[in-house]
């Protein structure tokens, strides 16, 4: 899998850990910080998986990246402008989609 560059300097860990605390505050209980590691962890692969797709498939829009599935369109949707702010995905021109025949925004990675 692509690692995904980070904001400040440091490991796959530190990264994990800030998004972990934004997801647990500092008085939650042990069980809600290891659910909010284990949230964190699963949204890096996400996001992961959806760089590889644009990288895949760049210049495509959010239903051809998932290839008409609706549940990995709606991922994708969710997780492109997480990409666009951590600097590795940008939004190109709106075209008609293969898939649906409407307008949408298409995805390019950096």
């Amino acid at each position: 899998m692509t690692q995904l560059p980070m904001f400040a300097p440091g490991s796959a860990n530190r990264e994990e850990s800030v998004q972990a605390r934004v997801l647990a505050r500092r008085d939650d209980p042990e069980p809600s910080r290891v659910a909010a590691r284990s949230a964190a962890n699963r949204l890096g692969k996400q996001q992961a998986s959806t760089l590889n797709a644009v990288r895949s498939m760049p210049g495509s829009t959010a239903w051809e990246l998932a290839k008409g599935n609706v549940t990995l369109r709606y991922l994708y949707n969710r997780r492109l402008p997480e990409l666009v702010m951590k600097g590795v995905v940008r939004r190109g021109e709106p075209r008609a989609c293969r898939i649906t025949g409407t307008e949408q925004t298409t995805w390019w990675p950096i």
